[in-house]
């Protein structure tokens, strides 16, 4: 997929990004979506943040 927009709080850095798809249970869902409410962020941006600092504490470990 093509990414060619961005808000005012972030970048645009990809110009292409990998689609992933992940199926969460109902609570867990509706707990995502109480905290992208709350951070104001795009799902998808709030969703790499958390992955890229997953990886970079597994790095640290490595």
């Amino acid at each position: 997929m093509i990414n060619g927009g961005y808000n005012r709080r972030e970048k645009l850095i990809f110009q292409f990004t990998p689609q992933y798809l992940v199926t969460l249970p109902d609570t867990l869902d509706t707990i995502l979506c109480q905290i992208q409410r709350k951070e104001g962020l795009p799902l998808n941006t709030l969703i790499n943040l958390w992955v890229q600092e997953k990886v970079q504490q597994y790095a640290k470990t490595m």
